[in-house]
C-alpha cells in the first residue's frame, strides 16, 4: 500500500446519527440499503461524505466536503473489475491509480502530484494478495511498506499488522454490507480516503479498537447503524438510500 495507507492513523471518528425516511424501510428492501450521505464531526473537522453507485451497487463516486478540504474520488470499472481510481483534492492535489490483475494478485500503479510542484511526481507500485472471496490478505510496495490483515469468525478485520491494533465488532448490519465492491477495495482505498475506522463497517460494525477507542451505537429497525458516538466525542450521521 502506498505510504499514507500504511501510516494511516486509526484514531479517527466513527459515529453515525442520522436518518431520514429511508432509514425506516421494510424488510423486503434490506438487500438494497446503502449509505448515501454521512455527516460528521471528527477532531475539529466537520463535513459531509456522499456516495454514488452504479446499477450493481458499486461505488462510482465519493465526494468529501469539509471545513478543511474538498475531495472528489471517481471509480471506473471494466465489466466486473475495478480498473481505475482518480482523486482530486482542493483542486490542487491529484492522484491516479491504474489497477490490473493476475490470479490472486492485484497490481496498483499510483501517480500523484501537487499542482504547486508539477515536476515532483510521486509514483508508487503496490502489490496486493487477495483470497478466493477477494478479501485483502497482505500487500507491499516499492517504498518498502508492508501490511497484512487477520479476520474474525464473521470475516471482519480483527488485526492490521502495520498499525498493531485489534478490533471487535457487533452482530448487526455493517453500513457497507450491501455495497458490492470487493473487500480489498475498502482496505486499500477507503482506509486512506475515508475518515477514521468507517471502512471497517463492512460486514458488521466496529465497537472497539483495543486500548484506543470504544463506540456506542444506535440502530434503526433494520439493524443498520444510524448513530455512533465514540469515546473521543466524535460523531457521524448516516442517511441511507434504497437502490432500485
Amino acid at each position: 500500500m502506498k505510504k499514507k495507507l500504511f501510516l494511516f492513523v486509526f484514531l479517527g471518528m466513527i459515529s453515525i446519527l442520522g436518518c431520514n425516511d429511508d432509514n425506516n424501510v421494510q424488510a423486503n428492501t434490506l438487500d438494497g440499503i446503502v449509505p448515501l450521505n454521512v455527516t460528521y464531526t471528527n477532531s475539529g473537522e466537520s463535513g459531509l461524505i456522499s456516495y454514488d453507485y452504479d446499477t450493481k451497487n458499486r461505488i462510482t463516486n465519493i465526494e468529501i466536503h469539509t471545513n478543511k478540504r474538498n475531495i472528489s474520488i471517481l471509480f471506473a470499472y471494466n465489466n466486473e473489475l475495478l480498473v481505475n481510481v482518480n482523486l482530486i483534492e482542493n483542486a490542487r492535489y491529484k492522484a491516479n491509480y491504474d489497477i490490473s490483475y493476475s490470479g490472486n494478485k492485484v497490481f496498483i500503479e499510483e501517480s500523484s502530484l501537487h499542482l504547486d510542484y508539477p515536476d515532483n511526481i510521486r509514483q508508487v507500485q503496490d502489490t496486493i494478495t487477495i483470497d478466493s472471496n477477494k478479501y485483502f490478505v497482505n500487500g507491499s510496495n516499492n517504498m518498502g511498506s508492508k501490511t497484512s490483515c487477520s479476520y474474525d469468525h464473521n470475516s471482519n478485520i480483527s488485526k492490521i499488522s502495520d498499525v498493531h491494533i485489534e478490533m471487535t465488532y457487533d452482530s448487526k448490519n455493517g453500513m457497507f454490507k450491501n455495497v458490492n465492491n470487493d473487500q480489498w477495495i475498502f482496505v486499500y482505498f477507503l482506509r486512506s480516503f475515508l475518515l477514521g475506522e468507517t471502512f471497517l463497517n463492512y460486514n458488521n460494525n466496529c465497537t472497539q479498537i483495543k486500548d484506543v477507542r470504544n463506540y456506542k451505537m444506535t440502530y434503526n429497525e433494520n439493524n443498520f447503524p444510524i448513530k455512533i458516538h465514540d469515546s473521543s466525542d466524535n460523531f457521524q450521521v448516516i442517511e441511507y438510500s434504497i437502490s432500485k
